[in-house]
């Protein structure tokens, strides 16, 4: 029988104390070894959880290593892994309570140098994971968070943005004013409370919310950058823009287009202008008549009154004041109240008396007072 020579490598045991176990392909290769540690199996939160490494003679499932690199291990690093203690590894995995006691195959990212030795293991290891990246796939979970909130990924409390008010449909403001005569410039804002106003019952005529009873208009101090007034208004009635109805003074007092034709007001406001003199007003007195205004409102000026008027009529065609003069209180200089109304098919009157009746104490049973409110 021939006899057989093998040839083995000789290699210095590791001590029994240590738990490194290797296996050495024909390729050797530059990667470090691996551990086998076993998993305590009363523990039920990995959290904190004591992983013991095996003795030598233990049973287990051998570790295969990728055929590359050299997986010489010098006794200096025998002797630094050789006297390990357990070690605490802290995660948020959850194991049964009861499990097979298994070897678990954990690959350590380096084996540092012998040149540290008196470093702890722990502390070896965790530095060791600071300069390599984890062995572990790391699986990435559906982010459903939107992009928006990607980018922002602080969420500050903001403060709610104040939305637009919406004009009402009834009101003639900066859009209708430029539809039909032009621009006004700067629109001041509503009160916020405009629409319970408009759906509030009338002081004058309960029985009817205000929006059937007043206009709301913008009073602009200017209409394409140049003051608005009685004069100017004059033109404007007689040729609107698109589809605004013509309309004209049929009697301009002449003393009245001297001396407040030019008044202007010093800036735009809102106002709810009566469409009608107010209820009882007609037939007494100017005084008398003071006495009816109610509440909030105010007797108008002749401004607002001929203003209210005319751009309903452009818009709507309807006539207010057909039958009925109301008053201001716009003095010209005779001492005499401006009034206005009596708007017919040849246009509107703006005039200091009626009848022949120059004097504010006089009663005129035509003659009432209308109610304004500035807004």
């Amino acid at each position: 029988m021939s006899s057989v020579s093998h040839t083995t490598n000789s290699l210095t045991p590791l001590s029994q104390s240590t738990s490194v176990s290797t296996q050495v392909p024909e390729q050797r290769t530059n990667i470090e070894p691996s551990f086998l540690h076993v998993v305590m199996p009363e523990a039920h939160s990995l959290s904190n959880r004591s992983v013991e490494q095996l003795p030598s003679q233990s049973s287990s499932i051998s570790l295969s290593v990728p055929a590359f690199g050299d997986l010489h291990i010098s006794q200096e690093k025998e002797k630094a892994f050789g006297s390990a203690k357990p070690v605490f590894i802290e995660d948020d995995l959850e194991l049964p309570s009861v499990i097979p006691k298994t070897m678990i195959k954990t690959a350590l990212p380096v084996i540092l140098s012998s040149a540290e030795p008196s470093i702890g293991i722990l502390e070896q290891i965790e530095s060791a994971e600071s300069k390599t990246q984890t062995p572990f796939p790391v699986i990435a979970l559906p982010d459903k968070v939107d992009e928006k909130r990607k980018a922002d990924p602080i969420q500050t409390v903001k403060p709610w943005k104040l939305q637009k008010k919406t004009i009402p449909e009834m009101a003639f403001g900066k859009a209708k004013w430029e539809k039909y005569f032009g621009d006004v410039g700067v629109e001041p804002p509503l009160p916020k409370n405009i629409d319970r106003i408009l759906n509030s019952p009338c002081v004058f005529w309960p029985e009817k919310k205000v929006q059937q009873t007043h206009l709301l208009i913008l009073i602009p101090a200017t209409v394409d950058g140049k003051s608005f007034h009685l004069n100017a208004l004059e033109q404007f009635i007689q040729n609107p823009r698109g589809e605004g109805h013509t309309t004209k003074y049929s009697y301009y007092y002449d003393v009245a287009r001297i001396e407040i034709g030019n008044q202007s007001v010093p800036s735009s406001y809102w106002a709810l202008i009566t469409k009608d003199v107010v209820p009882n007003s007609q037939n007494k007195s100017y005084t008398e008549q003071q006495a009816l205004i109610k509440e909030s409102y105010t007797i108008p000026t002749i401004l607002e009154m001929v203003t209210g008027i005319l751009i309903h009529y452009v818009q709507t065609k309807e006539r207010l004041y057909k039958h009925n003069y109301t008053r201001t209180k716009t003095f010209l200089n005779n001492g005499f109240l401006a009034l206005t109304g009596s708007f017919s098919l040849t246009g509107l009157t703006i005039s200091d008396h009626y009848c022949n009746s120059h004097l504010i104490t006089d009663s005129l049973y035509n003659v009432g007072l209308s109610g304004v409110r500035k807004l």
